[in-house]
């Protein structure tokens, strides 16, 4: 117990009194006598807050890897007064949040780029108490690696499908998948394979893009492309000499033909349905 004498009316409790106190609650009470020895008094019943808002971190936890989608977090508070709770990453702008839960702003989190960062969630009394307690994390935007081992750039395939092989690199794979003029094809197992038949047939005559695609555990996705040429016609032959219904003797006649296609292979003639198949150029004599 403590007695304290004072005039007038308004004044500030002895501040050695209030530290004596402690935390909880205090029971103040005034006195007042007059002349005649009479003594009157009024308590009042207040508390006392002596202690920093405690915090405590759910979410995030220590070392957590994130990629470039902010992460959510998640505290505690125990205070008898809060007055603000904001959060600050590495130390730069204070964001002011008014729940124990949500996602850390995207913007800010943009902002800090790849590698650790540190979070810390700090809270006031209306004492003017703070408290804070620091996560550090790390961000991991870098994309898997894809390589195109084949197809090659420009090289031009026919109706049949078509082989691949690709080098993708990161420690958190997840999936690789590959589309075909932007439309998404299939998901792949393994880093070579062929291209399905079905799908391929759909792409028609012409420009073929193939996009490879590769995921993380953290959501960053890679991509890399390669174009390459379709040529679904025939060759188209047209036979300059012998003409139709020539008359020939016992020297076999000359030849002369032109042949339009993209990737020209191997020209040969056939006689009376021979099976005996004979390799040509595009100009000569008949085969004696």
């Amino acid at each position: 117990r403590f007695e304290c004498f004072f005039t007038g009316n308004t004044g500030k409790i002895d501040e050695d009194y209030w530290n004596s106190c402690g935390n909880g609650t205090i029971v103040i009470k005034f006195y007042a006598n007059n002349s005649f020895g009479n003594i009157g008094y009024k308590e009042v019943v207040i508390y006392r807050d002596i202690y920093f808002p405690f915090l405590e971190v759910f979410s995030p936890t220590q070392n957590q890897v994130f990629g470039n989608a902010p992460p959510t977090f998640n505290f505690s508070i125990s205070s008898i007064a809060i007055h603000s709770m904001w959060y600050s990453l590495n130390g730069l702008e204070n964001i002011i949040i008014f729940d124990t839960f949500g996602f850390i702003e995207p913007t800010a989190w943009d902002v800090c780029g790849n590698g650790s960062v540190s979070i810390i969630f700090y809270v006031n009394n209306t004492y003017g108490q703070i408290n804070s307690k620091e996560v550090i994390v790390e961000k991991n935007i870098r994309t898997p690696e894809i390589v195109i081992l084949s197809p090659q750039n420009s090289t031009l395939f026919g109706i049949e499908t078509i082989n691949y092989e690709i080098s993708v690199i990161d420690p958190d794979l997840e999936t690789i998948w590959y589309t075909l003029n932007g439309v998404f094809a299939e998901i792949i197992l393994q880093n070579q394979g062929h291209v399905d038949q079905i799908l391929w047939d759909m792409c028609g005559n012409g420009t073929v893009i193939i996009g490879f695609f590769a995921n993380n555990s953290l959501g960053n996705i890679g991509y890399t492309a390669v174009t390459v040429h379709r040529d679904i016609y025939y060759p188209f032959i047209e036979i300059v000499a012998p003409v139709p219904n020539q008359f020939c003797g016992t020297i076999a006649p000359s030849f002369n033909f032109t042949v339009s296609t993209l990737a020209l292979d191997t020209l040969w003639y056939t006689v009376n349905e021979s099976a005996h198949n004979i390799v040509i150029m595009s100009e000569g004599l008949l085969d004696q």
